[in-house]
């Protein structure tokens, strides 16, 4: 049996998942939902859009775990 693990930190609210046309594919962790900040203006609750001041940041932990025969 194989398996992939992702866990992230709790700062990675959402996840965007992408197939290219070549078939791979991607799993991204991210802090906000797509299109947060225009969601946030319309009113749409829980995107997680944040603003960070000049000189601030924010950071995570994404982790991958591969099981079993690849």
């Amino acid at each position: 049996m194989r398996a992939l693990t992702v866990t992230a930190d709790n700062v990675y609210s959402h996840s965007v998942v992408f197939t290219a046309p070549d078939g791979s594919l991607a799993l991204e962790p991210v802090s906000h939902a797509t299109d947060a900040f225009n969601l946030a203006a319309q009113g749409v609750a829980g995107v997680d859009a944040r603003t960070l001041s000049p000189g601030q940041s924010l950071a995570g932990t994404v982790r991958v775990t591969l099981e079993g025969d690849w």
